[in-house]
């Protein structure tokens, strides 16, 4: 079941993602429209700090950020993990403590998609 209006966007952008994660090369426009902005991250990251970004049910989120940008969404997730902000604590993601700072774009997930890698 999905929220009205969702349409398949967030179906076949998490799929196209799930293959991405999984070493398939995607064509270069798709590979770049997973590719989100700082912007794009540090408003999911905003999202995960108000605790209501639940593991098991993203649609809410992909709502919110508008299902065209499913895997914007998806990719800014990974990296906020891979970097170690944000983490699954039960059903719902959560920030991290972190001291310092972190260079968003040093997350693995991000370089592959900005330079093409499978």
């Amino acid at each position: 079941m999905r929220p009205a209006g969702l349409g398949n966007a967030p179906a076949e952008q998490a799929a196209r993602f799930d293959a991405f994660l999984s070493g398939t090369a995607l064509p270069d426009d798709e590979r770049l429209a997973c590719l989100p902005t700082r912007a794009d991250t540090a408003a999911v990251y905003r999202m995960v700090r108000t605790g209501n970004v639940f593991a098991d049910d993203l649609q809410p989120l992909f709502a919110t950020a508008g299902p065209e940008n499913t895997g914007k969404t998806l990719a800014s997730l990974t990296a906020l993990e891979q970097l170690g902000l944000i983490e699954r604590r039960g059903s719902r993601y959560q920030p991290v403590e972190v001291t310092g700072k972190k260079d968003l774009s040093s997350a693995p997930v991000l370089r592959r998609l900005a330079e093409g890698e499978g």
